[in-house]
């Protein structure tokens, strides 16, 4: 699948702002094109009830922006910001 540097902005902003996922759906979505190795799960629980958002942070390897999977209701604010380093 190709996408244009923009489609892909796109696809990034709607999953943070709207779609909540599993944590077996982030560690597959973690190993494919466009989201290999770009999130950050290290604070998603094996389970299956919980649902979290991808959120954009300022880190950055080669293989892309990195983005945190947070549980779907954290609130954001200033200090989650500063945590997290999210953009």
């Amino acid at each position: 699948m190709d996408f244009s540097y923009f489609q892909l902005l796109l696809t990034m902003n709607n999953c943070k702002n709207s779609k909540t996922y599993t944590h077996d759906k982030l560690s597959e979505m973690n190993k494919h094109y466009p989201w290999t190795d770009c999130i950050n799960m290290e604070y998603v629980e094996t389970t299956p009830s919980l649902k979290y958002k991808l959120h954009p942070t300022g880190n950055a390897t080669l293989s892309g922006r990195i983005y945190v999977a947070l549980e779907q209701n954290t609130h954001i604010t200033k200090e989650t910001i500063g945590q997290y380093n999210l953009m």
